[in-house]
């Protein structure tokens, strides 16, 4: 009997209240009891009692009203068995009403609006609205003024004006904004025993007097991290000060840039196919330089492009004498295959494909690829070899060899040749591309005059070159940045005479989103082809087309320009322009309307005295990796004569 005593005695102090709640929502009793679990501990680790029961009734009665629920009644009972019986009636809960922000520094207020409606909303994808609370209104008031201060705008205030509460019990709140000035950033300072490479001037000379934004400011430190590590100070450590003036921004970086490392030499693991030449080439142009984690980075994941590999990961090994070993750790892929394709568009009709890869030939890392290819337009065999490391360097060599038939309106055509492409990217965002090519033509009429025709049976040598600088954020699906290219080619077309030929083609796109669903795009495209004996000496095919999905809308592809009974017959001037309104509809799914305006004419001399087309249009687009799918009408403003007033387009890829 003792002993049992004992035991009980032994065990009392483990035996507590069991707490119980009733007269919510399930979820919300949980988590008012997971809440105040805490508070609870006293309560639970003693019997249950009346002064304890009254203990953990006005703790959730306190909890509800806290958050948003002025007029909750908290009960208690005590059943039995130790257990304490919450019953609570929430009552009139008050809820988050209309909202609106005045004085915000843009038009678009969205982002804004949806950091002060966060606040009144569960975490995670349910984004249930939580009840109103004075704690809430703070939180949310905080977040918008973070989102102005991130923006530039650092003397931002704000005023939280709340309506009376309405007989369903929502308060409506006007966020009155008073932004300030926009702080743009003065020069940046680096202060470091190492002098800032000159790059890295350069860079921060660029940036002054922009926008003092929280991405501005982030771009600042990475550069500073990035040309260091260029140098070889792949462990530097950066801190920063920030001091305000009336609406300037001074930034102070202090830089301790560790030790000096310079790459001794580059090794892999993990190769059954790959020649281990082959894939070491590309690195060894940086062995024996100063160590820039950034740059191998780089040429890693060009590696992983290729294709030839599954996996990849790097492993740094110091040496004495500030020296890094760099060990590349490989899993290869299986890189051959047979691929099959179909499709339809709405200039090419039915699509279907059929092709052999392998995209590490002989295990030399270049990709190899043949092809078929039969429209409604014809029949496309080809052979292509790209080099992604030509004399183990960032250049891309492509060489292709091909054979195409096309059934044009007016003429046929029967062509076949070969071309190889140098490609390069010297500098960031800039890249070029050395081309030649040489092919020989046969034409037929198919219901043109022969004589709107040129050469039908001619052999064609050309050099181009192409420039670009892209500065797009994406260039699959870009909602913001632009880019611009310059094409120039420079030919020969040999039949019984020889025509000489020089071509320029230049385009501007810009890209900018507005707000979470809009964005706008706008495109110019000009160029002309200069032919030494006028344009009947050039062939039909080299003359340039105009309408269609990438040009003006209300066409179809190739019809718009000058025409001879009805069939186009191309041109040697021209310009295009292009403006779209984009908006999401839900997911990937966006709408367009769109405005196009441009010319086609035989010679620069008759551009500007040719008539303007110009068509206004609705499309759908779906977002997919690769780029949108689109669905366009375009009608013609413009129409004359036997013009189509309209046309529709199917097509895979952008507009520009």
């Amino acid at each position: 009997m003792k002993a049992a005593l004992l035991f009980l005695l032994t065990l009392s102090p483990l035996i507590g209240a069991n707490i119980q709640l009733e007269g919510l929502n399930e979820g919300y009793e949980k988590e008012i009891l997971k809440a105040l679990r805490p508070r609870f501990h006293y309560i639970k680790k003693r019997p249950a009692s009346p002064s304890r029961a009254d203990d953990a009734a006005f703790l959730v009665a306190d909890f509800l009203k806290k958050q948003g629920s002025p007029n909750a009644v908290v009960n208690w009972t005590l059943p039995g068995n130790d257990t304490i019986l919450l019953k609570a009636e929430a009552g009139k809960t008050l809820a988050l009403g209309t909202t609106s922000i005045t004085g915000w520094p843009s038009e678009d207020s969205t982002d804004a609006q949806e950091q002060l409606n966060s606040s009144f909303q569960l975490p995670g994808t349910n984004k249930a609205k939580l009840p109103f609370t004075e704690s809430s209104l703070a939180e949310g008031q905080e977040r918008v003024l973070a989102l102005l201060k991130s923006r530039g705008y650092w003397k931002a205030t704000l005023i939280p004006e709340k309506d009376s509460t309405t007989a369903a019990g929502t308060i409506s709140i006007t966020l009155k904004t008073t932004p300030g000035p926009l702080f743009t950033i003065t020069a940046p300072q680096v202060k470091s025993p190492i002098p800032p490479p000159a790059r890295l001037v350069e860079k921060l000379t660029d940036i002054t007097g922009a926008p003092a934004t929280t991405k501005n400011v982030r771009r600042i430190r990475a550069s500073i991290t990035k040309e260091y590590r260029r140098i070889g100070y792949p462990d530097a450590k950066i801190s920063f000060d920030r001091e305000f003036g009336e609406s300037t921004l001074s930034l102070t970086f202090t830089l301790i840039p560790g030790e000096r490392y310079q790459l001794n030499k580059v090794q892999v693991t993990g190769l059954q196919k790959t020649k281990s030449s082959a894939l070491l080439a590309p690195f060894k142009e940086y062995e024996g330089l100063p160590f820039d984690k950034d740059r191998l980075n780089a040429r890693v994941k060009k590696l992983m492009a290729t294709g030839a590999f599954r996996s990849t990961r790097t492993e740094e090994t110091p040496l004495p004498g500030q020296k890094i070993d760099l060990t590349l750790h490989l899993e290869e892929a299986d890189t051959r295959g047979i691929s099959l394709s179909t499709g339809i568009g709405s200039y090419e009709g039915f699509i279907f494909g059929a092709g052999y890869f392998d995209r590490n030939l002989w295990g030399s890392l270049k990709n190899f690829n043949a092809g078929l290819e039969y429209t409604s337009l014809g029949l496309l065999g080809e052979v292509s070899l790209q080099d992604p490391f030509f004399l183990g360097r960032d250049l891309n060599l492509t060489q292709r060899a091909y054979l195409v038939t096309r059934d044009f309106d007016g003429y046929d055509k029967v062509e076949g040749g070969y071309g190889i492409e140098l490609s390069a990217e010297p500098y960031e965002h800039y890249s070029l591309t050395l081309g030649g090519k040489i092919f020989f033509a046969t034409i037929e009429s198919n219901d043109l005059p022969e004589s709107a025709l040129g050469p039908t049976d001619y052999v064609v040598g050309e050099l181009s070159l192409q420039q670009r600088y892209d500065r797009r954020n994406d260039a699959a699906l870009p909602s913001d940045g632009w880019y611009a290219q310059l094409d120039t080619a420079m030919g020969f077309v040999q039949k019984e005479d020889t025509t000489t030929y020089f071509s320029l083609e230049g385009q501007f796109s810009y890209y900018d989103t507005r707000g979470k669903n809009s964005a706008v795009a706008a495109n110019l495209r000009t160029g002309l082809i200069v032919p030494s004996g006028g344009i009947d000496s050039l062939p039909i095919d080299l003359r340039q087309f105009e309408g269609g999905s990438q040009s003006v809308r209300s066409f179809n592809d190739r019809d718009m320009g000058p025409t001879i009974d009805g069939y186009p017959t191309g041109g040697a001037a021209w310009w295009i322009a292009n403006i779209e309104y984009i908006r999401t509809i839900t997911g990937p799914v966006k709408g367009v309307i769109f405005l196009d305006a441009g010319a086609l004419a035989e010679s620069a001399d008759e551009l500007f005295s040719t008539d303007i087309e110009v068509a206004i249009g609705l499309g759908l687009r779906v977002d997919l990796p690769v780029g949108p799918i689109r669905f366009e009408y375009g009608q013609s403003l413009t129409q004359d004569g036997d013009e189509h007033s309209g046309a529709f387009h199917f097509s895979i890829g952008g507009t520009f």
